[in-house]
């Protein structure tokens, strides 16, 4: 069974089962999944936490799934000297990579006190 697109916000639930062309077994246990609403967090994935980078990193996140109706999807990188980002050093804009990862470059030297 082939189904559309399925709307977001809500649980499905799901099960399956094996059968023969003489036998028909149990179905599984069900299972369940949620499409959430709007787009999931990107992963980082570089640099590691608490890592010692050089004054201007390389970034690199998971791509986040793309919305069948939307055409790109933006990242919004931020980089602050605490974990409230109340005070934010540096702000890059990029556009989703077609392909996993998406990488973003820090433009200017950071602060070498802080961790980021």
């Amino acid at each position: 069974m082939a189904l559309d697109a399925l709307p977001s916000g809500t649980t499905y639930y799901w099960h399956v089962r094996a059968a023969t062309g003489e036998t028909t077994g149990s179905f599984s246990l069900p299972f369940a999944f949620v499409i959430p609403a709007g787009l999931l967090p990107p992963v980082p994935i570089q640099p590691a936490e608490d890592s010692v980078q050089s004054p201007r990193p390389a970034l690199l996140v998971t791509n986040v799934p793309q919305p069948v109706s939307v055409t790109s999807v933006m990242y919004h990188f931020e980089f602050a000297s605490d974990s409230t980002f109340g005070t934010v050093l540096q702000r890059i804009d990029k556009n989703r990579s077609p392909v996993s990862p998406t990488r973003a470059d820090v433009t200017s030297d950071l602060p070498n006190e802080p961790i980021f």
